[in-house]
């Protein structure tokens, strides 16, 4: 068993990862500053940053597999060492590089971190697809290990890292708070010599247990730590799913030997997955009309271990810009408010011969151990709302005109008969977020 968040060994000394960034109170260090840090989250070490004009405390709170571990003398906040590296130059700079192991069955993890200001903003180990997620859709400086998978970046390792070794990224253990143990000491004192003493010196510890078990028990941190990172890239540009929108009129509905039968394009995937029924052709006719699509054979039924003769799949690429719901969204309204503004539009869809789905708002993101009646002024609710029996021609307008607090996040038609993708019927799938307040 090791301490997972060790990311390498270097000639500095090994280098972790995954530290939680947070300014002290009152914005500077002093050893009141760093208790009140211990006592608020549990951290047993730290790492203090000074740069470009800002102080940081990285916090290292040992996972319940890592309590009986011991940290590995002369550890250094890889965070750290990275913002002295590039933080003055590029103050929100990204760092992407894989974590060192020794065991190949596990999944390979990497380390992230994101600059704010010239300071960690996000420092992680994760798998590659959360490493993405986490960076997001903005356009960052990157430090990476490849230029082949993070085009444009510049290519580091981790003793490029490990130069930047200082006093000031040396995670170090954080000194115990004598006050405590004076105060205790007094009250055995009193409970020594008296039974009132002694009683209070008990009521005293039991206030003390149950302000721990409220602060572990806290859900706001949890929520609002699930919701920076969910709502990173859940917002879509809808000039690209207009675009998007384009690409599947322009598809080719007949190909020799196959015919489609629905399409259906997600913009969470970056995708559309096109379903076709066989007219005497072979996969290989598929092959040769579609290079650029992925085709995959649809699975008979399950256990059958054969694909279906009449029926194919293929996938292709459809980007769709991703951003965060707060910049799309700057201030989400009331549920109430909400639904009176756009009431009037689902009517007009409605009297088109459009049907309008609206499913309840419920917190969101869904938190374990965080109650569906919680409450926060940074609050999220969500609900799905499906659009479909939309004509072809009027499904772009359909797109345009939703509250910008509505997200659509696919489009999809089954083409039956026709043959051009235009007079289709088109269903139109989002959710949309309002205050959880």
């Amino acid at each position: 068993m090791a301490i997972e968040r060790i990311v390498a060994q270097s000639s500095a000394g090994p280098l972790l990862g995954g530290l939680d960034w947070r300014p002290p109170s009152n914005g500077r260090h002093s050893t009141r500053a760093l208790h009140e840090a211990k006592s608020h989250t549990d951290s047993t070490h730290y790492a203090l940053l000074e740069a470009n004009g800002l102080t940081r405390y990285g916090l290292f709170k040992p996972r319940p597999s890592e309590e009986l571990l011991k940290l590995p003398k002369g550890a250094l906040s890889a965070a750290a060492c990275f913002a002295l590296l590039v933080g003055e130059q590029a103050p929100d700079a990204a760092l992407v590089l894989p974590v060192e192991s020794t065991d190949e069955r596990e999944e390979q993890k990497y380390l992230v971190v994101v600059l704010d200001d010239g300071v960690p903003h996000i420092d992680a180990v994760v798998t590659e697809v959360s490493a993405r997620d986490t960076i997001g859709s903005e356009e960052r400086p990157m430090w990476a290990f490849s230029n082949v998978k993070y085009p444009n970046c510049e290519v580091v390792d981790h003793e490029w890292l490990a130069s930047a070794g200082s006093r000031g990224t040396k995670v170090q253990a954080i000194p115990i708070n004598p006050w405590p143990a004076v105060v205790l000491l007094g009250l055995v004192v009193i409970a020594a010599g008296s039974w009132w003493g002694y009683q209070k010196a008990q009521k005293a510890e039991e206030a003390i247990r149950s302000a721990h078990a409220a602060a572990a028990a806290d859900p706001v941190p949890k929520y609002l730590a699930a919701l920076a990172m969910q709502s990173a890239q859940r917002a879509t540009e809808r000039a690209d799913l207009v675009t998007g929108l384009q690409q599947v009129f322009r598809l080719d509905v007949v190909i020799p030997g196959w015919k489609l039968a629905a399409v259906d394009c997600s913009a969470t995937q970056q995708r559309c997955a096109l379903t076709w029924t066989r007219l005497g052709g072979t996969y290989d006719d598929i092959r040769k009309a579609l290079p650029d699509h992925t085709l995959v054979p649809v699975a008979g039924a399950a256990g059958a271990g054969t694909p279906l003769l009449d029926t194919a799949a293929t996938y292709v690429k459809w980007p769709v810009q991703r951003e965060a719901l707060s910049k799309a969204v700057p201030k989400l309204p009331q549920f109430d408010d909400a639904m009176q503004s756009a009431v009037p539009l689902l009517q007009v869809w409605s009297t088109a011969g459009l049907t309008v789905d609206v499913k309840p708002a419920l917190l969101w993101p869904v938190v374990p151990s965080v109650p569906a009646t919680f409450r926060h002024p940074a609050a999220v609710r969500s609900g799905q709302l499906l659009v479909s029996g939309v004509p072809g021609p009027f499904v772009q307008e359909v797109i345009e005109s939703a509250p910008p607090w509505v997200q659509w996040e696919g489009i999809g038609a089954e083409l039956g008969d026709s043959s051009d993708a235009r007079r289709l019927n088109f269903k139109v799938t989002g959710n949309y977020y309002v205050s959880g307040q």
